[in-house]
């Protein structure tokens, strides 16, 4: 188990629960873990990197890749909408 050392509580990156399930802002957590983050539109993936750790979390996917190893999530990341009508760019991966 990896701990976050603090994850933003702003009302855009707030956790959330979302069918019993706690998501959280992937590039919230990304950063927090001293990552740096990219964003493939064109494949709707989140990528976190630092050094030779790669993650990818793909939206609508059950499988994150760590380091060209696969892992099933319980829920695959998601989009949600955001207070004041936008939605949230990523996705949100559960806990």
């Amino acid at each position: 188990m990896h701990r976050i050392p603090s994850v933003s509580s702003s009302t855009e990156s707030a956790p959330r629960i979302i069918d019993d399930r706690v998501m959280l802002p992937v590039r919230a957590v990304f950063e927090a873990m001293g990552m740096t983050v990219d964003w493939d539109e064109a494949t709707q993936t989140a990528i976190g990197i630092k050094g030779h750790r790669r993650i990818f979390l793909t939206l609508g996917s059950a499988t994150a890749w760590v380091n060209d190893l696969p892992y099933t999530l319980d829920v695959p990341p998601q989009t949600v909408d955001l207070p004041g009508g936008g939605t949230g760019k990523g996705p949100r991966s559960a806990a």
